[in-house]
């Protein structure tokens, strides 16, 4: 698996909190130590690499957090995530030149191809984190420079989903030969909580904080490349994990 910066990045985003103890440490949602810092019910489809320019403005209800000091940041987000990156192989295993993801989805799989017209943004909906023939709800994910997140699958009254249910696709993208198929999927999974462990302890909002900056990192971590049959080169493409970066500034 290869990891990359993507062109594109789509998520729906409901909500934004910090808090100051991990809100998912029983793996049941605990707000009480967390404050609310931008949310939106219906949804906000966001771009990721967009807003890292600072030039986006993101639609929803913003509020100001208590005065205190916090480690963790929670964010709601659809399971839907779609992701548009190109990749350049040079003196690897496989055949060198550059491949493209695209919205050619056989069996769940988003294929990457050769052909620059094939350019295309490849889904992934987050149903089970499962490699297995079970449902298995969390995933942690070591994000480097963003310190440590973890993914939890929930319903919309956001309890962790732990029941297997089976799911058979009669079409889709492709070769139709390939259908019916069945996969499990973690029943009940509308929402995805994550829970981010912050580098450096965390933010803290005192009484001379005059902002608060969020912004959505992709950067080496939107586009996974993965070589599915192990000949050197990428077969599919999907979105990967973002992070949240917060940031503060004081008034003097």
């Amino acid at each position: 698996m290869c990891k990359t910066t993507p062109d594109a990045y789509y998520s729906t985003l409901y909500e934004v909190a910090v808090c100051a103890d991990d809100p998912m440490v029983t793996n049941t949602l605990d707000r009480s130590t967390c404050e609310t810092v931008w949310e939106n019910s219906s949804g906000a489809f966001v771009n990721p690499v967009n807003l890292m320019s600072g030039a986006e403005t993101l639609s929803g209800t913003i509020s100001r957090p208590s005065d205190g000091i916090y480690p963790y940041m929670l964010a709601v987000v659809d399971p839907l995530m779609q992701a548009k990156f190109s990749l350049t192989i040079e003196g690897s295993s496989g055949t060198d030149g550059t491949y493209y993801s695209t919205s050619n989805v056989i069996r769940r799989y988003p294929l990457m191809t050769t052909t620059a017209s094939g350019y295309g943004i490849s889904p992934d909906v987050m149903t089970n984190f499962s490699q297995i023939n079970t449902c298995d709800p969390k995933l942690v994910v070591d994000m480097g420079a963003g310190g440590v997140l973890s993914a939890y699958l929930v319903n919309d009254s956001y309890t962790l989903t732990s029941t297997a249910k089976n799911v058979e696709v009669t079409e889709g993208g492709g070769d139709q030969s390939q259908y019916p198929y069945a996969h499990l999927a973690c029943d009940g999974a509308t929402k995805v909580l994550g829970v981010q462990k912050m580098l450096n302890g965390g933010i803290t909002i005192s009484n001379k904080t005059s902002s608060l900056n969020l912004a959505l990192r992709v950067t080496d971590n939107g586009g996974l490349a993965v070589d599915g049959d192990g000949d050197g080169d990428p077969d599919y493409s999907y979105p990967g994990p973002w992070m949240g970066v917060l940031s503060t500034t004081e008034v003097q």
